[in-house]
């Protein structure tokens, strides 16, 4: 079953790709030929062992994630597990849209969610790293280099390729000393992982396309 659900997965990668709601078909009647419940298992197990096929998954879930019921323990546990791996993947977009999904569709403190204790913990610390990263991002500081009287006196931060950059970033806490400041570009200035839209594609290739 998992091999199915695999070979028809890449197939909901574009939400307003041609091929997504066909797809979408297939895998409602591939689950109502075995079982729902058997079909929704294979789904956590794929988010659980497959980074490839999360976000995918996580798209099919968007749409179809099923009513949770509190006599489900040992499927919630199953499910707890897999959204936490989704929320600890390396891809952003794959942490953003597990999180959206849980803040749209699932209570913590729901009966289904507490009978599966203590699995719960695991979605709630998963959860909590994200929201740790997020406040340390989209933060404004004040520093020597960056003066009212030359220049736009706003710039944005590149840890990554400029030391003044670094210094403010260790300085405010959002970057470790002995963290590697986050880069998506390689030696050659093509993108790569987490930003997988435009993996292996040269920088300024891609400037039209950022911008949109």
């Amino acid at each position: 079953m998992k091999s199915f659900i695999l070979a028809l997965l890449p197939g909901l990668e574009v939400e307003t790709g041609e091929f997504f709601e066909k797809v979408l078909g297939l895998l409602d009647r591939l689950s109502g030929t075995v079982s729902p419940v058997f079909f929704i298992q294979n789904i956590w197990l794929i988010m659980i062992t497959m980074s490839s096929a999360r976000g995918t998954a996580l798209n099919f879930l968007s749409r179809r994630l099923p009513r949770l019921h509190a006599d489900e323990g040992r499927d919630i546990g199953l499910m707890i597990r897999a959204f936490a791996a989704a929320l600890e993947d390396d891809n952003l977009l794959v942490r953003r849209g597990a999180l959206d999904i849980l803040l749209q569709s699932m209570r913590i403190d729901s009966a289904a969610i507490k009978r599966a204790h203590p699995e719960d913990t695991v979605i709630l610390s998963a959860a909590l790293r994200i929201f740790h990263i997020a406040n340390r991002a989209f933060r404004v500081f004040v520093d020597t280099y960056v003066t009212a009287t030359d220049g736009t006196c706003i710039v944005l931060q590149a840890p990554a390729f400029d030391e003044d950059d670094a210094r403010v970033a260790i300085d405010n806490g959002v970057l470790c000393p002995e963290e590697m400041p986050p880069c998506p570009l390689d030696d050659g200035g093509k993108f790569i992982k987490p930003v997988t839209d435009f993996e292996g594609m040269y920088i300024k290739v891609c400037f039209h396309s950022l911008i949109e």
